[in-house]
């Protein structure tokens, strides 16, 4: 049953990023190019349409816009300068942030599906 819901929300996501995709909207968000971005969250979920999605925040190293990064992927922590690979659109979710206890339903947040995801240099060393 748990696994249902896992594959309904990778479907749920990839359907929405098409979707958004077929609005006239930028093709920098099908982009698939590696980015390097810094994880401002450990590993986390956040709900779209009443699943659970693991993953983590982040943003990327020349932007303060936080990115859910959508991945099963359990190995990094806050902080982590990693670079990912994968589609990027905007979704729905409903989220609760740990650091500051606040829940919020309904946000419009960035969502990257994670295809590749490895540890780069540490920040001090770039």
């Amino acid at each position: 049953m748990r696994t249902g819901r896992a594959v309904l929300a990778l479907a749920l996501a990839i359907a929405a990023l098409a979707s958004a995709g077929c609005r006239g909207r930028s093709v920098e968000g099908w982009s698939t190019r590696a980015r390097d971005m810094i994880l401002t969250s450990g590993p986390t979920e956040v709900v779209i349409s009443s699943s659970k999605v693991p993953g983590y925040w982040a943003r990327q190293t020349d932007s303060e816009r936080e990115v859910f990064l959508y991945t099963r992927d359990r190995s990094f922590q806050s902080g982590s300068l990693v670079t990912v690979a994968g589609p990027f659109g905007g979704s729905f979710m409903s989220v609760f942030r740990e650091e500051t206890g606040v829940y919020t339903r309904d946000l419009s947040a960035p969502l990257l599906v994670v295809w590749k995801i490895s540890r780069t240099a540490n920040v001090e060393d770039r």
